[in-house]
Formats: structure tokens, C-alpha cells, sequence
């Protein structure tokens, strides 16, 4: 893939698209509270000229987030992010729940998660890869998992990309020892 930049530095440019999208975070955070949602996680692509925001929310404590909660969160941002100059050429928005593998990525999420199941996907530096533990603490970017095993590890905050819920759902345990058909029977 080749790439041109004219006039500046490539990490301007990188520099420029991490500043929107904390600024981005920040202000859709800010209006979700009021409205008794919580951004789980925001994600922004495509090309300047139609960019697509998708908006993982959920709501504030045991309620799970559901479709029409989705829509009327659609419907309040759909205009406004681009009234506020943040998507002057037009974007294209989703939002949807955060799903039962859900990202974990904010201090809040780390407490509220403690003691389910994660799968940790490692950085380049750290191996690559994924473990699947139980998260056990987290402090300031480092995240304690403790494995069926008994055994614990640490991951600094730069040995990991991200931490996913590893679902949990009752009744589909996984698969079942199957009955082995004996002759005549």
C-alpha cells in the first residue's frame, strides 16, 4: 500500500484523528449520562468524505440496552455531531448494544467485570495471541488474570490491545459427552 501525505508529517495526521475522536468521545459521553446510557466503546472509519461512526452503549447498571434504546440514541446524535461541526461532509451512524462479548476498556468496566471471564488479546510485544482467564484486578492499566489452573498473570497496560467478556450463557456450557451407540442397543 502506498501512501501520500503532502505538506505534513504522517503523525499529524494521526495525532489530528486521535484528538477528534477523544474530543468525540467525550462530548457523546457526556449527552448519553444525561440521557442514562453509558458509551461502551466508539469506533470511527472510512474516508473523510463519508465516514461511518459506530456507538457501542449500554445502560447504567443491571437493564441491558435494547432496540428502541438504540434508535433514540440515533435519533439525538444523527443531527446533532453534525450541527456541532464534527462530520461537516456527512457520516453515516450506528449504534448498537455492546453484545455479550463486550469490551472492556474503562477503569468502571474493570470493577464492574471483576471476577467474570476475559479474553486478553496480547500486543506484538508481549507474544501476540490471546489467554482467556478470570479478571482478578486491574490498577491503572495493568490487569491481574488468574487461570483455571490456579495460576495468576500480570499484562502491563502496553502487553495487551484490548479485553473482551468471554459470553457466559446458561444452558450452552459447551459441548456435551456424547453416548457411544453400543451393538444391539
Amino acid at each position: 500500500m502506498i501512501m501520500f501525505f503532502s505538506g505534513a508529517a504522517p503523525w499529524v495526521f494521526v495525532l489530528k484523528y486521535a484528538e477528534k475522536i477523544a474530543e468525540l468521545e467525550k462530548f457523546i459521553e457526556t449527552r448519553l449520562v444525561e440521557m442514562g446510557f453509558e458509551l461502551v466503546d466508539l469506533r470511527l472509519t472510512g474516508p473523510d468524505e463519508r465516514q461511518v461512526l459506530e456507538l457501542y452503549c449500554d445502560r447504567f447498571g443491571d437493564e441491558s440496552i435494547c432496540v428502541d434504546d438504540c434508535a433514540q440514541i440515533s435519533e439525538r446524535f444523527k443531527y446533532i455531531l453534525q450541527a456541532e461541526g464534527f462530520f461537516p461532509d456527512g457520516f453515516s451512524l450506528i449504534v448498537s448494544s455492546p453484545g455479550l462479548d463486550r469490551v472492556v476498556k474503562h477503569p468502571r468496566d474493570f470493577a464492574k467485570f471483576a471476577g467474570r471471564k476475559v479474553k486478553v488479546f496480547k500486543s506484538r510485544s508481549a507474544g501476540g495471541g490471546s489467554v482467556v482467564g478470570i479478571l482478578a484486578g486491574y490498577d491503572d492499566g495493568r490487569l491481574k488474570l488468574v487461570f483455571d489452573d490456579g495460576l495468576d498473570e500480570f499484562f502491563e497496560a502496553g502487553q495487551y490491545n484490548s479485553v473482551r467478556l468471554v459470553p457466559e450463557l446458561k444452558g450452552f456450557e459447551g459441548p456435551k459427552e456424547k453416548r457411544i451407540k453400543t451393538a444391539g442397543k
